[in-house]
């Protein structure tokens, strides 16, 4: 799996990765959580059908981690 190439966004004042899988945007999983204040994105994202979900590599500042991203 390919690391991810990050596109700047933000919601009111915190930051959301996003990115492009098949030229459509999706979005880091745990900054979405983080912005509309879910405990955790695992019980945000339970609901979401298997095509609006998945994983994608994702560098950070302590190296590429498979994260959760949904579109």
């Amino acid at each position: 799996m390919q690391t991810a190439q990050l596109i700047p966004f933000r919601f009111e004042s915190r930051e959301v990765r996003t990115l492009l899988i098949d030229d459509q945007p999706w979005f880091v999983a745990s900054d979405v959580s983080s912005a509309l204040q879910y405990r955790d994105a695992f019980n945000m994202n339970r609901n979401l059908d298997d095509d609006e979900k998945g994983t994608q590599i994702v560098s950070t500042p302590g190296g590429d981690q498979e994260m959760l991203v949904i579109s």
